[in-house]
């Protein structure tokens, strides 16, 4: 069984993306409707998918309805599987996720986040297609991080050392040579923690529109950003781009 984990927090104001809350010209509440958007996006791309199998791994546990009311809508009957991602470090969580997914039947395993709403259903199929072949299929994002893990069964990396000091992508790419495996690297995708990091979303997303919204169009992220009124300007007359408020 193939299988597509997404690994999401539930859309609660004040507890997602406090680094870019932090960063943009947005209320808390602002920011929160922003990655709500994010969320549905993701959603849609992994329902577009050929996925046997979604597993929404979501936190906190007390979220269930909410994050079912969002994730339903983009499913049929018996493909969704939500599971509450449980307690404890953000390492040990993935861990528990992947060896979860096994244990209900998953032989590759493909996670995503949700903090890429560009991201196109067609770059998870080839991760399912390169655990096929041979090896596993990472995807890299900014700053030397991830934004895709596709790992076949069987394969138990050190989760604390990858998300211990140093770039993710280079400290899993290190875990999954250590156990023998080999890696596929996948197209960069970018995600969004802090401002410079929905610039580049916003501005591709406003080419995409502007070119037709050919592929996969991102649209409630779109809406979003329009919803919002921001707009990517410069800082003070440099080449160095910034986002602003023209509500």
């Amino acid at each position: 069984m193939e299988c597509l984990i997404v690994f999401a927090k539930a859309p609660l104001a004040g507890e997602v993306k406090t680094r870019l809350a932090a960063t943009v010209p947005l209320s808390l509440q602002d920011t929160c409707a922003l990655y709500e958007a994010f969320l549905n996006d993701v959603l849609q791309c992994a329902a577009n998918s050929r996925a046997d199998k979604i597993f929404l791994n979501y936190t906190p546990a007390s979220a269930g309805r909410q994050m079912a009311d969002i994730a339903q809508k983009y499913f049929g009957a018996g493909r969704l599987i939500m599971l509450p991602q449980g307690e404890g470090t953000f390492a040990g969580r993935i861990a528990a996720s992947f060896a979860t997914a096994e244990k209900m039947g998953a032989t590759r395993l493909v996670m995503i986040g949700s903090d890429s709403p560009q991201l196109q259903s067609r770059i998870l199929d080839a991760a399912f297609a390169a655990l096929r072949e041979s090896g596993a299929a990472l995807g890299p994002s900014g700053e030397g991080g991830l934004y895709l893990i596709g790992l076949p069964a069987g394969i138990r990396p050190d989760w604390e050392r990858v998300f211990g000091d140093g770039a993710e992508l280079v400290n899993l790419c290190r875990e999954i040579v250590r156990l023998g495996g080999t890696v596929n690297l996948l197209e960069e995708v970018a995600d969004v923690d802090v401002a410079a990091d929905l610039v580049t979303v916003a501005a591709l997303i406003e080419t995409m529109a502007l070119a037709g919204g050919r592929g996969e169009f991102p649209r409630c992220t779109a809406d979003g950003l329009k919803r919002l009124k921001l707009t990517i300007g410069r800082n003070g007359g440099t080449r160095d781009k910034v986002l602003r408020n023209d509500g």
